[in-house]
């Protein structure tokens, strides 16, 4: 794969991540573009019809959920 993970962690470094919380210092830069992917995807969801609105919410729900409970 293309590991974006470690190209960011330099990024993630310093914008202050490495530490604590943020220990994983590509945390940081990724949440960015989460946020980002998020503001796109619910822009393109609003023309969709209400079940495919439905089931994409779900499965982003379900997505990030998982990750931040393997993540914990």
């Amino acid at each position: 794969m293309i590991s974006i993970h470690e190209r960011l962690e330099v990024l993630g470094r310093a914008m202050g991540g490495g530490s604590g919380f943020l220990h994983f210092a590509w945390v940081v830069p990724g949440m960015i573009a989460a946020a980002i992917l998020l503001f796109v995807f619910a822009l393109t969801i609003r023309s969709a019809a209400a079940s495919a609105r439905r089931s994409f919410i779900l499965g982003i729900v379900l997505f990030f959920g998982g990750a931040l409970v393997v993540k914990c």
